[in-house]
């Protein structure tokens, strides 16, 4: 099947069935019996064509020829057969910049670990295999890069006065076991060090926020683990910190809590975002850590998540996601209110805005994308 659209248009997918049923028989939902005219839908393929579709101007896409389990012990009755659905229209393409792809040198990224737009409205993006933070105008144009030595930038967010804090790790070398060596490093904006800070934790830490309204960093792993981190400067480079827990909500089971990662992000007034990657929800704390809500759920409907990995908030106090197995950007109230999808991008992972109403987006292939408006 292959899906295609206008040369100024890309590819939105609406709804996806593939399963079993006669040669001739219209698609129905009943199950398969042995020669009548039922068939059998498999499931619901919307996040996994989306995945690999959703944003493109044209896709090809072959029919499983796998057998279902029904036909492991039997052969298919005469005249059924497999087939795929696809319903989909085409949106216009808007007049965005997109700059990056795989590569080690200037503009572009093996892997982008993470975004950041500075108040000056230049772009800081990580690039965790090369080691680099690389920074960009918001017209896509590659302004400088500097290295984060021996230790990969997992996540990074600004900081007061432009500084840029910087996640970073490296593994130690343990047989059978996956420790790490995490570390949190602040730099100024040409790249400079100000200030590193171990953590002792070796567990795999995923995100970092700066809570403006304190002073402090928010750090968080899995566990789920949501900590703040309040610095004590010293005269030396390297400085030691106080760690305090915030809550997080009783419905994640204990088989769960060792593969959930939280994401998060401090808008303008302290609120605290944080995503429940492996719950597909966003968490929702006040200024001091409380824990005031939820919202979103696992699906590919109107206001579902599929798995996000990127959140901001805008001047206006929108919570934007990245809702990356649905590949798509989606827009929330601060109550959690599904406002709109505000962009179509295949696999997109971290999101920022800049100051005069920008939205850049990076993607799983190396990619980041600047809308002008949204």
């Amino acid at each position: 099947m292959r899906l295609s659209c206008a040369a100024n248009e890309l590819i939105v997918i609406d709804e996806a069935f593939s399963g079993w049923r006669p040669e001739n028989g219209p698609r129905s939902e009943c199950t398969l019996k042995y020669c009548d005219t039922c068939q059998h839908v498999f499931r619901r393929q919307q996040s996994r064509i989306r995945a690999q579709c959703q944003g493109l101007q044209q896709c090809n896409q072959k029919v499983d020829d796998r057998f279902h389990p029904y036909f492991r012990l039997h052969r298919p009755c005469p005249g059924i057969k497999k087939y795929l659905e696809v319903t989909y229209h085409c949106a216009e393409v808007k007049k965005n910049i997109t700059f990056g792809g795989k590569g080690q040198g200037p503009g572009q990224f093996d892997h982008v670990s993470g975004l950041a737009v500075s108040s000056t409205n230049e772009i800081f993006v990580a690039d965790e295999p090369n080691y680099t933070i690389q920074v960009f105008s918001m017209k896509g144009v590659f302004l400088r890069s500097f290295s984060t030595g021996n230790m990969k930038p997992r996540a990074v967010c600004m900081g007061h006065n432009d500084t840029l804090w910087v996640l970073l790790y490296s593994l130690i070398s343990i047989p059978s076991t996956y420790m790490y060596e995490n570390v949190i490093q602040q730099y100024s904006k040409e790249g400079h060090e100000l200030a590193k800070f171990p953590c002792s934790e070796t567990t795999a830490i995923y995100g970092i926020a700066w809570h403006k309204l304190s002073d402090r960093i928010i750090l968080t792993g899995k566990g789920p683990k949501i900590v703040w981190f309040s610095p004590t400067y010293t005269r030396t480079p390297t400085c030691t910190g106080n760690m305090t827990r915030l809550p997080v909500p009783g419905y994640i089971p204990a088989y769960l809590r060792s593969v959930t990662v939280m994401i998060p992000f401090v808008d303008m007034n302290g609120i605290i975002y944080v995503i429940d990657v492996s719950n597909s929800c966003i968490l929702k704390y006040d200024k001091n850590g409380v824990l005031l809500s939820s919202f979103g759920s696992k699906g590919s409907g109107a206001g579902n998540l599929s798995q996000p990995s990127g959140i901001c908030v805008d001047s206006l106090g929108r919570v934007i996601v990245a809702d990356t197995w649905n590949s798509r950007v989606e827009m929330f109230t601060a109550e959690g209110e599904h406002i709109r999808t505000i962009a179509y991008i295949k696999l997109p992972m971290q999101v920022a805005t800049g100051g005069e109403g920008q939205l850049v987006v990076s993607d799983r292939y190396g990619f980041v994308t600047i809308f002008p408006k949204y």
